[in-house]
């Protein structure tokens, strides 16, 4: 995954997926979230101890999801599992892998996963299972497999829960490696299999989710955006004149209650006399890399020499979409060597940071802490208690007593005169400001 990162990002950013579940990411702890996540995503990962494999589920920012404890007796599993919250309904989505081989060893960790596997569907949500499972001598047609402890353990499984396999073309040469199992039938629909990122050889498996509240309809209500450039500043300049500021501050006897009247009242004259655009319910992308115009046309030669090769069977295909796809992933390579290369001789440090802290923006969750007794917190609420009685100790109560601070000026030379603002400079001004800092803004 770290070495195909730009392709990946490139797939998730112009598919725009809510779930991606990859696997074979080769991540260790080494390698920090925001290096192997795009921007609008939360990663979950699992790593294989001694490096290789792994496995991580990547969820957008702004779907709600909490991520299952597995028991540490199944320690050694790349298994991660996480309830996503689809509106008023709960779907448990699992993401698996596991090494390909018959050994004894392959033997109990088949079974080790069967274990995990029935306590995490043993629920009452509509559950999701998807992933690498290296058992290509399975007819899913008729659920049927060679006479193996291995295939014998997963297909029993499968049928004892009821499970049902929705990819029915190869994703690995002409195996069908990559499964997406559901305990719902109508759960799942336009399951497809499209080329790999970059040179792998595994094929990408998409499918929609056909819950009635998706998560591509999360947002219910349509925001809006105050559209400055048609504001009557007049009448908002008439209403703040016009207002009793004295009788109003008479009854406040703190500044903030004197800040909250002034807000409220600009707020009700900027909603009364500031009219209001609808924007669009889709959901904002962050821009995708726009790559040269060569480069956008290896990636289209890849994807039609990969489809005559799905079609024909041929060799000759198949060694054709191998050479699209080495010089696709050498040309994107080049071009980011080249860009980095030209953000070195620019030698310009605010561009430097710029670059890398676009490399690091990703969302990540605050860990478990420990309160002033050392229990480790894991809920929110609970982290958010032990912030706020941190932080509260730094601060004292007011005894009233002012002290007294000897003048660093002499006073009787240098004092503050009239203030006086001219009406142009302060709309000048105000018309600069950012508006999203302001509580009237939307």
């Amino acid at each position: 995954m770290c070495n195909k990162f730009n392709e990946f990002a490139l797939f998730v950013t112009t598919q725009n997926p809510d779930i991606v579940c990859v696997t074979e990411t080769w991540l260790h702890t080494d390698i920090s979230d925001s290096l192997v996540c795009p921007k609008e995503y939360c990663v979950t990962r699992c790593n294989r101890n001694g490096g290789g494999g792994s496995i991580a589920i990547l969820v957008l920012n702004s779907v709600k999801f909490s991520v299952v404890d597995i028991p540490s007796e199944f320690s050694a599993l790349e298994m991660i599992c996480i309830d996503e919250q689809y509106g008023a309904q709960t779907c448990r989505i699992i993401g698996y892998s596991r090494s390909p081989g018959c050994s004894a060893q392959d033997i109990d960790y088949m079974l080790l996963s069967v274990r995990c596997l029935q306590k995490l569907c043993s629920s009452d949500k509509v559950t999701v299972i998807m992933g690498d499972f290296n058992l290509p001598h399975i007819d899913w047609s008729y659920y049927h497999a060679t006479d193996n402890i291995i295939y014998n353990s997963f297909l029993k499984f499968v049928n004892s829960y009821g499970l049902i396999q929705f990819v029915d073309k190869p994703t690995r040469e002409n195996n069908i490696l990559d499964l997406v199992l559901t305990t719902s039938d109508m759960s799942i629909s336009d399951v497809d299999v499209f080329p790999p990122i970059s040179n792998s050889d595994y094929n990408v498996v998409m499918f929609n989710t056909n819950f009635v509240n998706s998560l591509n309809n999360h947002c219910t209500s349509t925001p809006t955006l105050f559209n400055w450039s048609k504001a009557n500043y007049a009448m908002i300049s008439e209403d703040l004149c016009s207002f009793d500021w004295n009788h109003v501050f008479q009854h406040c006897f703190h500044v903030e209650d004197c800040w909250s009247m002034f807000i409220e009242t600009l707020t009700r004259s900027v909603n009364e006399h500031v009219p209001v655009v609808h924007t669009s319910t889709k959901r904002n992308k962050y821009p995708t890399c726009h790559y040269a115009r060569y480069i956008r046309k290896l990636i289209n030669d890849k994807g039609m020499a990969w489809k005559r090769w799905k079609f024909s069977k041929l060799e000759c295909d198949k060694l054709a979409y191998k050479a699209a796809a080495a010089q696709c992933f050498s040309a994107i390579k080049r071009y980011h060597a080249a860009k980095e290369l030209e953000l070195i001789r620019k030698n310009n440090l605010g561009s430097f940071y710029n670059y890398v802290n676009k490399k690091l923006n990703s969302r990540s969750d605050i860990p478990d802490i420990c309160d002033k007794d050392g229990n480790l917190c894991a809920d929110n609420s609970a982290k958010c208690t032990v912030f706020n009685n941190f932080f509260a100790r730094v601060f004292t109560n007011d005894d009233s007593t002012t002290p007294t601070l000897s003048p660093r000026v002499n006073t009787a030379q240098v004092y503050l005169g009239l203030v006086y603002i001219h009406s142009c400079s302060g709309l000048y001004y105000s018309q600069k400001a950012k508006t999203h800092h302001f509580p009237w803004s939307r």
